[in-house]
């Protein structure tokens, strides 16, 4: 596939590591405020009104004790219910009963256990209750926008190192509309877990000096962990995409493309291997492409530019892009509107890019 034409700007650049210019932030904000807007202009639609009679359902069961929120029923019943017990989990939280919304939570984490994919590596172990913890203040949250879903901490290795369910916590977010996202939250932190474990394995055999010591040098502060470290873990949520919500393939989307682009600039220091290598993830991506429908394909390119235009900073990321992912950003500009494509045409003119490879199709 061919990489686009450099245009106008390129002899203004002093080379292909050169950062576009400052108005990339503004191109972001930009993107951002253009789908807010959209959001309020459909407020009223069809979706949205069944999305609200659907909650008020959900209340209505939380109330009433209906089928799926009790704490007596088979594990079948459990199996075939879990959209009801979800969404109960949900509705009691909104309602302010965190006590009842933590209890249901776990359940329906448990039972979504049961799909994950445990990776080689650590043994397959099926959780207690009391072993899911579920952080509706998630430590982070604030600080870092990044703890969305769930969240596995290195440091709580140390304190209980045979039972690894005790290192991840799971936040709201980690039950949105389907049991398959949740199965993905979950891959994801065990993916985590065999990372932790290997690291852990290190330390008892050769480590010095304090865990979290170890643990510092071992990151090499935070450009590994939001790049191959991340990556890794939500590469895997592409396997469960076709069973997900529109609105869960865009959250998994977003994620994969941002630590994909968070990957290239990372730089391994000697005798160090990356969690993930960027082709690895690209072959995943387009063989998902390639079996995705049209509506999944038209997200998986409109994802692909919104996470360039917030993340790519440099020109060479650009060019990366350009090059190993055509087709996905001709997908995504030919589905865009007048305003976005606005958007992207001036994000591939900040980066030193024209737009002549994108309208040959």
């Amino acid at each position: 596939m061919g990489g686009f034409a450099r245009g106008r700007r390129r002899a203004q650049r002093s080379g292909s590591a050169a950062s576009p210019k400052p108005r990339q932030a503004t191109l972001a904000a930009r993107l951002q405020f253009h789908e807010a807007l959209h959001l309020q202009r459909t407020a009223g639609n069809q979706a949205t009104r069944a999305a609200l009679a659907q909650q008020t359902v959900l209340a209505q069961q939380v109330r009433s004790g209906a089928p799926g929120t009790g704490a007596a029923s088979s594990t079948a019943r459990q199996s075939s219910n879990w959209p009801a017990l979800a969404g109960s989990a949900q509705a009691a939280l909104a309602s302010g009963d965190t006590s009842r919304a933590r209890r249901l939570y776990r359940r329906a984490i448990r039972q979504a256990v049961a799909g994950a994919r445990f990776p080689d590596g650590i043994p397959r172990r099926v959780p207690s209750l009391s072993d899911i913890w579920v952080s509706f203040n998630p430590p982070g949250a604030t600080a870092h926008s990044d703890v969305e879903d769930a969240a596995t901490d290195a440091h709580l290795v140390k304190d209980n190192p045979e039972n690894y369910w005790r290192w991840i916590y799971f936040t709201p977010k980690s039950l949105r509309q389907t049991r398959a996202y949740t199965e993905a939250v979950i891959t994801h932190e065990l993916i985590h877990v065999r990372q932790y474990t290997r690291w852990w394995q290190d330390y008892e055999a050769n480590g010095q000096g304090t865990w979290e010591a170890y643990l510092n040098a071992l990151k090499g502060g935070s450009a590994r962990s939001k790049g191959p470290i991340e990556l890794e873990g939500h590469t895997t949520a592409l396997d469960y995409l076709k069973r997900m919500g529109a609105a869960e393939q865009d959250a998994v989307l977003r994620s994969v493309f941002k630590h994909y682009i968070l990957t290239l600039g990372y730089v391994a220091p000697a005798g160090v291997d990356l969690e993930i290598e960027p082709a690895t993830v690209r072959r995943q991506l387009v063989a998902a492409y390639r079996s995705a429908g049209s509506g999944l394909r038209r997200r998986m390119g409109t994802k692909l530019w919104e996470a360039a235009i917030a993340t790519a900073k440099t020109t060479s990321a650009w060019e990366h892009l350009a090059d190993r992912f055509r087709f996905l950003l001709v997908t995504g500009y030919n589905v865009a509107n007048r305003t976005r494509r606005q958007i992207y045409q001036d994000a591939l003119d900040a980066a030193g890019l024209s737009l002549d490879s994108l309208r040959r199709r």
